[in-house]
């Protein structure tokens, strides 16, 4: 840069007049010194230019570091798939009806229908379900894990975690394009407005660590969720048996009946 003689001010080293004062600038009158002090400033300010990018390209790389591993992360309370139990396995069949018993006077032998007698209706089933039954009971009907969905999103497992707020937590894990691990995670609020009429409200999804827009992820969960359950004859059959439904913290408790 090169300083006026009159007021000072910073110009051009190829500038003719002075755009502060206008006096004109003559290069060969120039002191060295003058010249020197224009180089270091120009210098200084490449400098500073390079050390501002360099602070913003970390800055941008911390963030997007941030992300992955927030995204990559498995959530709290992720389960690993497993087998349901002899005891889980029994209540779920009793919620499906399979082993529910008509209501009959035992006293002493069964006795024989009467012609045009009805037999009496079955009695309703009411089943408790921890969190670690549901996810295996879940996973188990839905057929997961899955090692080919078809796609880019290959189902790998389901978490259910019932909460103390009455909702549910659900974590959908998939692999993308086939390697790379992603859990989405959704909360769930559910409600029963009659017989097999179950609304669920979605609340706070998230993938990974990091929270989401409720449009795009929750969509994509529930969409998930309802492909792999609506081709699950059992999850269909409990739901549309439902009459009552509660959440607790770690468990759930239903009502069935026809």
């Amino acid at each position: 840069m090169l300083n006026c003689p009159k007021c000072g001010a910073d110009n051009l080293l190829n500038a003719i007049f002075c755009r502060t004062c206008g006096e004109k600038l003559d290069l060969n009158e120039l002191k060295p010194e003058n010249l020197n002090k224009a180089a270091k400033a120009a210098a200084a300010k490449e400098l500073a230019s390079k050390r501002a990018n360099q602070i913003v390209g970390i800055i941008l790389a911390v963030i997007l570091v941030v992300i992955l591993a927030g995204a990559l992360i498995p959530p709290a309370g992720k389960m690993a798939v497993a087998e349901p139990s002899a005891e889980a396995q029994a209540k779920f069949e009793e919620a499906l009806g399979a082993k529910s018993q008509p209501a009959a006077n035992n006293e002493g032998k069964s006795k024989k229908k009467k012609k045009g007698e009805k037999a009496p209706a079955a009695k309703d089933v009411e089943a408790t379900f921890t969190d670690e039954e549901a996810s295996s009971l879940v996973n188990k009907s839905m057929k997961l894990p899955q090692t080919d969905g078809g796609g880019n999103m290959i189902p790998t497992g389901v978490t259910v975690r019932f909460l103390e707020s009455g909702n549910a937590k659900i974590i959908l894990s998939c692999k993308a394009y086939g390697f790379l691990p992603l859990n989405y995670v959704v909360e769930w609020k559910p409600t029963l407005s009659g017989k097999g009429n179950l609304a669920l409200e979605d609340i706070k999804p998230q993938l990974g660590w990091l929270p989401m827009p409720i449009e795009q992820l929750s969509k994509f969960v529930t969409d998930q969720f309802n492909a792999l359950s609506g081709s699950c004859g059992e999850l269909n059959t409990i739901r549309r048996r439902l009459k009552k439904v509660s959440v607790s913290a770690g468990q759930l408790t239903i009502t069935t009946g026809n």
